[in-house]
């Protein structure tokens, strides 16, 4: 029952306006290619809205050290698929062939879209990590 609680907290166009929000914040920076930007962030806010399900439904009935542990899962997470992003940009930069190119491109956009499904997870990790006793 606990869990179904947890999941009370969201209602469905709360966590959608709560996800779309965090990952509006990455909307307009170098880190978007304007050819797949609204399928990456269609994406990114899908594949949160499940990971934000499947992570609330765990840490309700996990203690408060498991939220920690888990934000900083998501933390390290983020960080290592923006570090891809910028990393899969610079290599497309450099790439002389159009084959490699648009490989450097796929795996760019991938990058964003793990990134976009894991930076909502740390600020619901880190609620979860307050509200916990």
């Amino acid at each position: 029952m606990k869990i179904f609680a947890t999941l009370l907290r969201f209602t469905p166009t709360a966590l959608l306006s709560w996800i779309a929000a965090w990952q509006g914040i990455f909307r307009g920076t170098e880190l978007v290619h304007p050819q797949w930007a609204d399928a990456a962030f269609s994406t990114g806010a899908g594949l949160a809205c499940v990971l934000t399900v499947i992570t609330v439904a765990c840490l309700s009935t996990l203690g408060r050290k498991a939220a920690f542990v888990s934000l900083a899962l998501f933390a390290a997470l983020s960080v290592i698929a923006f570090a891809l992003c910028i990393y899969f940009r610079n290599e497309l930069v450099s790439a002389p062939q159009m084959a490699e190119q648009e490989q450097y491109k796929a795996l760019w956009k991938w990058s964003l879209i793990a990134m976009l499904a894991f930076v909502p997870q740390i600020i619901g990790s880190a609620i979860e990590a307050i509200i916990r006793k």
